[in-house]
């Protein structure tokens, strides 16, 4: 009898248990795949643009052909912006699949604190969502020129070209859980992509102060020289990543040009083996390029005596040569080890260089911070200090040792015959 009674009971649980009553059909979905943030020009208020894939365009059925539909409305959150949407897209908003969070820079100048809160809390949300700031423009405007030819979803274009991130160094690849992190932190700066849109300001590139020893350009997103055919308007893609925005707190303070923020990878071990091109030292007006990779990871350290931070970097760089301009024989030892020597010096004056421009920010975008702890009993003890004041004061020594461990395919340069080299 008991057991004829566990079976019924069994039974009845698997009737009532059984199908998905929260449930929906695949149509019935709209699957936003990059959402974004700008300040409205209605007081208090945020735009926000949801782009969301278009099944039947993917699969070759859509009449226009477009892979995805981009819709802004304007809210007191974004939390009204979902409710506001099913008013506007007869379908239900889903966001679970959202890649790529894109926040225009006068929305971020404003501070994302209030903003970010959301999307911590609410379950659709990843933690995994790239973040990124859009250069002098709206993310609205940045959504509707980034038109990718090679891929056909745009959320794989976003996958794709922020995960090449560490090939380059010319910008980060910043979640929204290491974003976040970082905010509350108070160990380091938050920091996150910096994109922008081709050609909008072309003045806006030589504004930038250029060093006297820089043997390459330094550009923020939305400066790469390209062709006057490559900007034309009806000629996508305009959508460009280059440098890092700084924060300090929840507000946008600053921006890193490519060069900056190569230098910031280094002390931060993200750097793979990009190639660095640098003046030769011995002919002036030509160059040397290389790839150049962390022999080992970065060491950072930090020490705070009577309201004093010193902060020190190690860095080991390993190299190979790839291209000499001058035809100097750089392969002989005595001509390998002066242009380590040089590549040494180089780096670690344009690493001083970016860590004295994040100073006048006020803000530690490498983490300096997290080693500083150290020096504190207790983590409450380390929150109670104004860490970013400290970083600004710091006094920062950084060492540099270089390592030529290949000469590419030629084992030895020479002259071409009749050339003045």
């Amino acid at each position: 009898m008991l057991r004829l009674a566990i079976v019924s009971l069994m039974i009845l649980a698997a009737v009532f248990t059984a199908g998905c009553f929260g449930g929906q059909e695949t149509d019935d979905i709209a699957y936003v795949l990059v959402m974004g943030l700008d300040k409205s020009k209605q007081e208090g208020k945020l735009d926000v643009t949801y782009q969301m894939a278009i099944p039947r365009a993917l699969t070759g059925e859509g009449a226009s052909g477009e892979p995805a539909l981009s819709i802004t409305l304007t809210a007191e959150s974004t939390s009204e912006a979902r409710d506001l949407f099913n008013s506007v897209v007869a379908r239900t908003l889903n966001l679970s699949h959202t890649k790529v969070l894109i926040i225009g820079e006068s929305l971020a100048r404003q501070g994302l604190g209030e903003v970010l809160g959301v999307f911590m809390r609410f379950r659709e949300f990843r933690g995994g969502m790239k973040i990124i700031i859009v250069n002098d423009d709206t993310a609205q405007n940045f959504i509707s020129k980034n038109k990718p030819k090679m891929e056909l979803v745009v959320s794989r274009y976003y996958e794709t070209i922020l995960l090449s991130a560490d090939q380059s160094s010319y910008f980060p690849s910043v979640n929204l859980h290491d974003f976040y992190s970082r905010m509350k932190s108070g160990s380091a700066a938050p920091i996150a992509v910096l994109a922008g849109i081709s050609g909008k300001d072309s003045e806006q590139a030589s504004s930038i102060p250029k060093k006297p020893s820089d043997s390459v350009d330094d550009y923020l997103a939305g400066q790469i020289p390209r062709g006057e055919e490559e900007t034309d308007k009806e000629k996508p893609n305009l959508a460009e990543f280059l440098g890092t925005a700084v924060f300090r707190e929840d507000k946008l303070v600053g921006k890193l040009t490519n060069q900056e923020t190569r230098m910031m990878a280094i002390l931060r071990n993200n750097l793979q083996n990009p190639f660095f091109t640098i003046d030769d030292p011995l002919v002036a007006g030509k160059h040397i390029v290389l790839n150049l990779r962390l022999g080992r990871n970065t060491k950072l350290d930090a020490d705070i005596h009577n309201d004093q931070a010193k902060l020190k970097g190690e860095i080991f760089l390993e190299g190979e040569i790839s291209s000499i301009g001058s035809g100097v024989s750089y392969e002989r030892e005595d001509y390998r080890k002066l242009l380590e020597e040089h590549i040494s010096q180089t780096i670690k004056q344009d690493i001083l260089t970016m860590l004295h421009k994040t100073q006048g920010m006020r803000a530690d975008v490498v983490g300096f911070g997290y080693p500083a702890r150290k020096n504190f009993r207790t983590y409450n003890e380390f929150m109670q200090i104004d860490w970013a004041d400290l970083y600004s004061k710091a006094d920062i020594d950084v060492t540099v040792k270089t390592r030529i461990r290949r000469t590419g395919l030629m084992w030895k340069t020479s002259p071409i015959n009749g050339s003045d080299n």
